[in-house]
Protein backbone atom coordinates (compact mmCIF):
# COMPACT_ATOMS: atom_id res chain seq x y z
CA UNK A 1 0.00 0.00 0.00
CA UNK A 2 1.22 3.51 -0.48
CA UNK A 3 2.13 6.02 1.43
CA UNK A 4 -0.24 8.82 2.24
CA UNK A 5 0.86 12.15 0.78
CA UNK A 6 1.89 14.55 4.56
CA UNK A 7 -0.83 16.90 5.42
CA UNK A 8 -0.62 20.30 4.49
CA UNK A 9 0.92 23.14 6.46
CA UNK A 10 -1.89 24.99 7.75
CA UNK A 11 -2.37 28.11 9.92
CA UNK A 12 -3.59 28.21 12.86
CA UNK A 13 -7.67 29.25 12.23
CA UNK A 14 -7.56 26.36 9.49
CA UNK A 15 -8.17 28.72 6.65
CA UNK A 16 -4.82 29.20 4.72
CA UNK A 17 -2.13 26.16 3.75
CA UNK A 18 1.74 27.30 3.00
CA UNK A 19 2.53 26.19 -0.28
CA UNK A 20 6.73 26.38 0.16
CA UNK A 21 6.02 30.14 -0.57
CA UNK A 22 2.71 31.76 0.14
CA UNK A 23 -0.11 31.05 2.20
CA UNK A 24 -3.21 30.23 0.09
CA UNK A 25 -6.67 29.71 1.38
CA UNK A 26 -7.34 26.21 2.05
CA UNK A 27 -11.01 24.46 0.97
CA UNK A 28 -10.29 21.08 1.92
CA UNK A 29 -12.43 18.01 0.11
CA UNK A 30 -14.14 15.32 1.38
CA UNK A 31 -11.19 13.36 -0.12
CA UNK A 32 -8.80 15.28 1.11
CA UNK A 33 -9.86 15.03 4.74
CA UNK A 34 -10.12 10.88 4.07
CA UNK A 35 -6.63 11.25 3.60
CA UNK A 36 -5.25 13.71 6.24
CA UNK A 37 -4.72 11.75 9.41
CA UNK A 38 -6.46 13.44 12.72
CA UNK A 39 -3.12 15.34 14.84
CA UNK A 40 -3.45 15.44 18.71
CA UNK A 41 -4.20 18.65 19.36
CA UNK A 42 -1.57 20.74 20.32
CA UNK A 43 -0.80 22.44 24.04
CA UNK A 44 -1.84 25.93 24.19
CA UNK A 45 0.78 28.40 24.41
CA UNK A 46 1.55 29.86 27.93
CA UNK A 47 -1.21 32.82 28.35
CA UNK A 48 2.31 35.22 28.61
CA UNK A 49 3.54 34.15 25.50
CA UNK A 50 0.30 34.96 23.74
CA UNK A 51 -0.03 38.39 25.89
CA UNK A 52 3.41 39.44 24.57
CA UNK A 53 2.58 38.21 20.79
CA UNK A 54 -0.48 40.82 20.97
CA UNK A 55 1.66 43.50 22.24
CA UNK A 56 3.85 42.53 19.17
CA UNK A 57 1.64 42.84 16.90
CA UNK A 58 0.09 46.06 18.03
CA UNK A 59 3.28 47.72 18.35
CA UNK A 60 4.36 46.78 14.59
CA UNK A 61 1.06 47.68 13.43
CA UNK A 62 0.75 51.17 14.94
CA UNK A 63 4.45 52.44 16.01
CA UNK A 64 7.33 50.28 13.97
CA UNK A 65 7.32 47.79 11.51
CA UNK A 66 11.18 46.45 12.97
CA UNK A 67 10.92 43.47 14.66
CA UNK A 68 13.44 44.57 17.39
CA UNK A 69 11.63 47.60 18.28
CA UNK A 70 8.54 46.07 18.51
CA UNK A 71 9.37 43.47 20.58
CA UNK A 72 11.41 45.90 22.89
CA UNK A 73 7.84 47.51 22.84
CA UNK A 74 6.39 44.44 23.76
CA UNK A 75 8.55 43.73 26.56
CA UNK A 76 7.72 47.38 28.18
CA UNK A 77 3.73 46.94 27.78
CA UNK A 78 4.32 43.36 29.54
CA UNK A 79 6.17 44.40 32.10
CA UNK A 80 3.08 46.80 33.14
CA UNK A 81 0.73 44.63 33.30
CA UNK A 82 -0.92 46.51 36.48
CA UNK A 83 -1.16 49.72 34.18
CA UNK A 84 -4.03 51.40 32.02
CA UNK A 85 -4.17 50.15 28.39
CA UNK A 86 -3.45 53.70 27.58
CA UNK A 87 -0.04 54.02 29.92
CA UNK A 88 1.03 50.49 28.80
CA UNK A 89 1.00 51.84 24.72
CA UNK A 90 2.76 54.86 26.15
CA UNK A 91 5.11 52.63 27.81
CA UNK A 92 5.88 50.62 24.67
CA UNK A 93 5.85 53.53 22.00
CA UNK A 94 8.50 55.15 24.34
CA UNK A 95 10.10 51.55 24.93
CA UNK A 96 10.47 50.81 21.15
CA UNK A 97 12.73 54.18 20.67
CA UNK A 98 15.46 53.55 23.75
CA UNK A 99 17.98 51.09 24.30
CA UNK A 100 17.47 48.01 22.59
CA UNK A 101 19.57 45.43 25.03
CA UNK A 102 16.39 44.16 26.41
CA UNK A 103 15.55 42.18 23.41
CA UNK A 104 18.46 39.97 24.10
CA UNK A 105 17.39 39.11 27.49
CA UNK A 106 13.99 37.66 26.41
CA UNK A 107 13.28 34.23 26.49
CA UNK A 108 14.44 32.84 22.53
CA UNK A 109 11.30 30.37 22.90
CA UNK A 110 8.67 33.55 23.43
CA UNK A 111 10.42 35.15 20.76
CA UNK A 112 10.14 32.58 17.86
CA UNK A 113 6.42 32.39 18.78
CA UNK A 114 5.67 36.17 18.88
CA UNK A 115 6.96 36.60 15.78
CA UNK A 116 5.69 33.17 13.79
CA UNK A 117 2.17 34.10 15.29
CA UNK A 118 2.51 37.93 14.00
CA UNK A 119 3.69 36.22 10.68
CA UNK A 120 0.66 33.81 10.50
CA UNK A 121 -1.49 37.06 11.02
CA UNK A 122 0.03 39.09 8.51
CA UNK A 123 -0.43 36.31 5.55
CA UNK A 124 -3.52 35.93 6.77
CA UNK A 125 -4.33 39.87 5.95
CA UNK A 126 -5.58 40.50 9.63
CA UNK A 127 -3.25 42.96 10.50
CA UNK A 128 -4.20 46.61 9.73
CA UNK A 129 -1.79 48.25 7.08
CA UNK A 130 -0.59 51.90 7.39
CA UNK A 131 -2.84 54.41 7.65
CA UNK A 132 -5.88 55.89 8.93
CA UNK A 133 -7.75 53.43 11.21
CA UNK A 134 -10.27 51.27 10.43
CA UNK A 135 -13.75 52.56 11.56
CA UNK A 136 -15.00 48.71 12.10
CA UNK A 137 -12.40 45.59 13.18
CA UNK A 138 -13.77 41.81 12.55
CA UNK A 139 -12.09 39.07 14.18
CA UNK A 140 -12.37 35.46 14.75
CA UNK A 141 -11.57 33.65 17.70
CA UNK A 142 -11.08 29.64 17.84
CA UNK A 143 -11.27 27.36 20.91
CA UNK A 144 -13.31 26.24 23.48
CA UNK A 145 -15.78 28.34 25.21
CA UNK A 146 -13.53 29.46 27.65
CA UNK A 147 -10.50 30.19 25.70
CA UNK A 148 -12.31 32.16 23.05
CA UNK A 149 -13.59 34.28 25.91
CA UNK A 150 -9.78 34.78 27.42
CA UNK A 151 -8.70 35.95 23.86
CA UNK A 152 -11.94 38.29 23.18
CA UNK A 153 -11.00 40.15 26.60
CA UNK A 154 -7.45 40.44 25.60
CA UNK A 155 -7.89 41.89 22.62
CA UNK A 156 -10.67 44.27 23.88
CA UNK A 157 -8.63 45.29 26.54
CA UNK A 158 -5.71 45.86 23.97
CA UNK A 159 -8.04 47.68 21.48
CA UNK A 160 -9.42 50.03 23.61
CA UNK A 161 -6.54 51.49 24.69
CA UNK A 162 -6.98 52.40 20.19
CA UNK A 163 -10.14 54.15 20.77
CA UNK A 164 -12.01 50.56 19.84
CA UNK A 165 -15.35 48.84 21.75
CA UNK A 166 -16.91 45.74 21.54
CA UNK A 167 -19.80 46.22 19.05
CA UNK A 168 -21.54 42.78 18.62
CA UNK A 169 -20.28 39.35 18.72
CA UNK A 170 -21.62 36.08 17.71
CA UNK A 171 -20.74 32.02 18.50
CA UNK A 172 -20.58 29.27 16.37
CA UNK A 173 -19.99 26.27 18.03
CA UNK A 174 -17.78 23.51 16.56
CA UNK A 175 -19.63 20.47 14.63
CA UNK A 176 -18.18 17.52 13.22
CA UNK A 177 -18.97 16.63 9.01
CA UNK A 178 -19.71 13.29 7.82
CA UNK A 179 -16.26 12.15 7.11
CA UNK A 180 -15.03 13.53 10.47
CA UNK A 181 -17.79 11.24 12.07
CA UNK A 182 -16.93 8.12 9.95
CA UNK A 183 -13.22 8.48 10.90
CA UNK A 184 -13.49 8.94 14.56
CA UNK A 185 -16.51 7.58 15.45
CA UNK A 186 -19.71 8.89 16.81
CA UNK A 187 -17.87 8.71 20.85
CA UNK A 188 -15.20 10.31 19.18
CA UNK A 189 -16.32 13.07 16.76
CA UNK A 190 -17.84 14.32 20.67
CA UNK A 191 -15.30 14.23 22.25
CA UNK A 192 -12.79 15.71 19.47
CA UNK A 193 -14.89 17.83 17.37
CA UNK A 194 -13.77 21.06 15.86
CA UNK A 195 -13.24 24.15 18.33
CA UNK A 196 -16.50 26.87 18.55
CA UNK A 197 -15.22 30.47 16.26
CA UNK A 198 -16.81 33.72 18.50
CA UNK A 199 -16.69 36.24 15.77
CA UNK A 200 -16.70 40.03 17.31
CA UNK A 201 -17.31 43.46 15.92
CA UNK A 202 -15.63 46.30 17.29
CA UNK A 203 -16.13 49.95 16.41
CA UNK A 204 -14.31 52.69 16.62
CA UNK A 205 -15.22 55.77 19.19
Amino acid sequence: MSELPPPPQLSPDGKFYWDGERWLPYAPTAASEALVPVAPAEPEPPAEWVSFADWVAWAKRTVTKDDRRALAAAAAAVSLSDGTPKDRAKAATGAAFKDLAVVDQLDPAMVQFALGRVATVEAAGRVQTAGQPAAVLVRNYHGNARSVQQQLQRDAQLLAGQGYEVASQSLTPGRSGCMRVIMLGGIGALIFRPPDTLTVTYRRR
